[in-house]
């Protein structure tokens, strides 16, 4: 699925307009708007407030020229390392994300200083403070310690600052300072504190981990019993019971048989020729016990006293219900049963007759009344997620918050109940193990290496693995630091920098690099700004740790999600790795956004299509695609293009606007023919998998585990097809996904060891089911195109290839409905 993150990144690799148009800012302000005031869900719409006011500032920017939007350095006066706040498609809000309100741990530190800054020179105060003698020793005890937690880039700064005149770098520290001194009023420079040392990660066995335990527990304290939830355990529990009392206190005063509706022969109620109900039996409010009016009053008292106390199901207010129909004629009985008028006693028996028929008395020999409520009490008294929540909430209660779990810590968390739990939490049962779902959320928080926590499905997807990577990364990346204080604080000033969004950049401008950061270039490892010695090599050590990085991250990304494209937000933290492993020069590309791809392509595309057609040459991938290796090794016209110099090829993208198909009777502009176009691309490069297969050696890594690949791939088509949505949008976008997938497939078909048809005996097999009749017709034509292509021939009618972008109705959903 195409994220934010990755059409901020896209944006960045198409040939843009030269002025980005304030047309879009407007469009999300007024679809932010229309979702704040009408959408049905609260917690929504104030999202859609928030991004309301978000866009707010895009557009007035844009229209007062504070913001160029389109700039490496979009906000006026203000340089381009400063972390500019981002919302969808890269547009800035001219916020920066180091700025703003003055954070609880801000206030804190700001309380502590003498004297008391005044209200709004805090953080200029703060940052003054971290810079005298007695503040930068505050900074290097809490850099020995690793006790402190960088969310944003800036945060790092002083603590670069103290390291270097530790290591007597003044002329480098000060040059920090001379940069970002102007900013001292407006961001902070310091790092968070922390209850626990931050880890520092050795090559080779670098720990992860999703979320913070403080995310963990915001995220269990949302687990709440939700409102249809309590109000129902109320009803059960409460005025249940509570119904019953009156209709049992009642039925003490019938004189003969309890009432009940009299029926036909199929046990229907019977209505009179006026349409009331035929009541049998007595009639109530004919005889008192002698204590009657003592317990009804008391019954009365009582529920009053619930009334106000359980307010959820808003009983017995609502004029309709049995309890607020009864409970006025038994005040007036309870004072004086003669004020009882014929009209107010028949009402009673028309409600005990009701009850006795549907459910039968409260006590009657039938028992049914008793059945059903012991029924509902157990289902009342079952436990719900809500109920587990506290009790995670209490075990993790003593665990720093500011860092991940540790694997014991984590099982410790999720052991089933315990006997003295369960008696401090009456709903849960000694013994029964915490629901999967709330496991999920501890295992968000859990240290592990990336292999265990995707096995564990913490990491669902290749996007939420991309979020993982920049720690991997930055232990590579600083494989050659041997300062362990320098080595953790340059890792946390890389992640934090990874974590920085995108910017729409026009004209095929690059995004800002971490070693534009002043403190960053100050405390980077020679290898990371590749300057050692006189050859300006990376170290062989940091290099091959980066290259074993990037090997084992991009095969586990095939591994566990075979069937999904490397997408943007990964690729934007593969490439920090390749070229700390001096491969600078592996194609790695982006997923490019169709709406707004001006038919240009970088020179790294055709460099991947030609590494494609080198090692695809006569294999089951080229057949299927019908690739021609002669056409695309013959281009050689890479030249520079627009501002930035960036190289493209116009040969390249006229042939993939050929293989795309004529644009006819199209119109100028079409977000279709523009996929059709770029997925033309990606089948000629295959889209990051020849080039790295080739330069990582990732069918080596893979091992045996690469003839699952395909099968793999193809049960997730199938599951997809099985169940496609019913917007056509999100059709569209299955398709796409499913195409890819396709692609994919046929890759690691040509590259395995395995016998293809094999893969079509299996295929068979999958599709044969009765309950994938639908899928299997639908797939016929791929799957005959791929047989074709297996036997060594080519794809021929009535077989067709399987693509994702077509300016007419998809074959694949034609017959689909909706």
């Amino acid at each position: 699925m195409t994220t934010d993150r990755d059409r901020d990144a896209a944006r960045s690799e198409a040939d843009l307009p030269s002025e980005a148009s304030a047309s879009y800012a407007h469009g999300q302000l007024a679809r932010a708007l229309r979702a704040a005031e009408t959408h049905d869900d609260p917690e929504l719409r104030a999202r859609a407030v928030a991004r309301a006011e978000a866009w707010t500032k895009v557009f007035a920017g844009m229209l007062s020229g504070a913001l160029q939007v389109g700039s490496r350095a979009p906000i006026a006066e203000t340089p381009a390392w400063a972390t500019p706040e981002v919302v969808t498609g890269g547009f800035v809000t001219g916020e920066l994300v180091a700025g703003g309100p003055l954070r609880p741990h801000e206030e804190a530190l700001a309380a502590t200083l003498t004297p008391r800054p005044a209200p709004g020179t805090e953080r200029a105060a703060l940052n003054a403070h971290f810079v005298s003698e007695g503040g930068l020793a505050e900074l290097r005890s809490v850099l020995t310690s690793g006790r402190f937690r960088i969310g944003v880039p800036e945060e790092g700064a002083l603590l670069a600052v103290a390291w270097l005149l530790g290591e007597n770098r003044a002329t480098e520290a000060r040059a920090i300072l001379d940069a970002i001194g102007p900013f001292f009023g407006r961001l902070r420079f310091y790092p968070m504190p922390a209850e626990r040392a931050a880890p520092d990660d050795a090559a080779g066995s670098v720990l992860v981990h999703r979320e913070d335990l403080d995310d963990a527990r915001a995220r269990l304290a949302e687990r709440v019993v939700r409102a249809p939830l309590a109000r129902m355990r109320e009803a059960l529990e409460v005025w249940a019971p509570l119904t019953d009392r009156f209709v049992a206190l009642f039925a003490e005063t019938v004189e003969g048989e309890p009432p009940t509706l009299a029926t036909d022969a199929d046990e229907r109620p019977i209505r009179d020729s006026e349409g009331r109900w035929s009541i049998a039996g007595g009639w109530p409010c004919q005889r008192y016990a002698d204590d009657w009016a003592e317990r009804a009053r008391a019954l009365l008292d009582e529920e009053r006293r619930l009334r106000a106390e359980y307010p959820l199901c808003g009983k017995p207010a609502r004029g309709h219900e049995n309890l607020a129909r009864l409970r006025g004629h038994l005040e007036t009985a309870a004072a004086d049963p003669s004020r009882l008028t014929g009209r107010d006693v028949g009402i009673v028996r028309v409600v005990l007759a009701s009850i006795a028929w549907k459910r039968g008395l409260p006590g009657a020999a039938d028992g049914r009344c008793a059945a059903l409520r012991a029924a509902q009490a157990a289902q009342s008294a079952r436990p719900a997620i809500g109920d587990h929540a506290p009790l995670l909430l209490a075990r993790l209660a003593a665990l720093p918050g500011a860092l991940g779990l540790e694997p014991s810590d984590a099982d410790a968390a999720v052991r089933p109940i315990e006997a003295d739990e369960a008696a401090d939490h009456p709903r849960l049962i000694a013994g029964e193990p915490i629901p999967a779902r709330l496991v999920a959320d501890v295992d968000r928080a859990r240290i592990g290496s990336l292999d265990e926590l995707v096995a564990r499905g913490v990491v669902p997807s290749a996007d939420v693995l991309a979020t993982l990577v920049p720690r991997v990364a930055a232990a590579a990346t600083a494989a050659a630091i041997d300062d362990p204080v320098q080595r953790r604080l340059f890792g946390a000033v890389y992640v934090a920098f990874r974590a920085r969004r995108s910017l729409l950049l026009l004209d095929l401008a690059s995004q800002v690099r971490l070693e534009e950061l002043p403190w960053a270039a100050a405390l980077a490892p020679p290898a990371s700004s590749a300057r050692v010695g006189p050859s300006g090599e990376c170290t062989p050590r940091s290099a091959e740790t980066a290259r074993v990085a990037l090997r084992e991250v991009t095969a586990l990304c095939f591994r566990a999600f075979p069937w999904a494209i490397l997408p943007n937000t990964l690729l934007q933290e593969m490439r920090p790795l390749a070229k700390a492993a001096r491969l600078e020069r592996l194609p790695l590309l982006d997923e490019l956004a169709a709406d707004i791809f001006m038919g240009t392509f970088s020179g790294k595309f055709l460099a991947a299509a030609k590494e494609a057609a080198r090692t695809l040459e006569g294999s089951l991938y080229a057949r299927y695609y019908d690739l021609e290796p002669a056409a695309v090794l013959a281009i050689d016209d890479v030249t520079a293009t627009g501002p930035n110099a960036t190289r493209a090829s116009s040969a390249f993208a006229k042939l993939c606007a050929e293989r795309a198909g004529p644009r006819d009777g199209e119109r100028r502009f079409s977000v279709a023919a523009n996929g059709k176009v770029i997925e033309a691309a990606q089948i000629l490069t295959t889209h990051n998998l020849a080039s790295p297969f080739e330069a990582l050696g990732i069918a080596e890594t893979l091992g045996d585990e690469l003839d699952e690949l395909p099968r793999r791939t193809l049960t997730w088509i199938v599951d997809r097809l099985a169940a496609p949505p019913n917007h056509w949008r999100a059709r569209l976008k299955m398709v796409k996904n499913v195409a890819y997938a396709w692609r994919q497939m046929v890759f690691f078909l040509s590259v395995a060891t395995g016998e293809p048809q094999a893969f079509l005996r299996f295929a068979e097999e999958h599709l044969g089911d009765e309950r994938r009749t639908s899928v299997r017709e639908r797939l016929q034509p791929a799957i005959l195109g791929l047989s074709q292509a297996i036997e060594g021939g080519t794809v021929t009618a009535p077989a067709r290839r399987l693509l994702g972008w077509t300016t007419e109705k998809h074959w694949l959903v034609a017959e689909q409905p909706g």
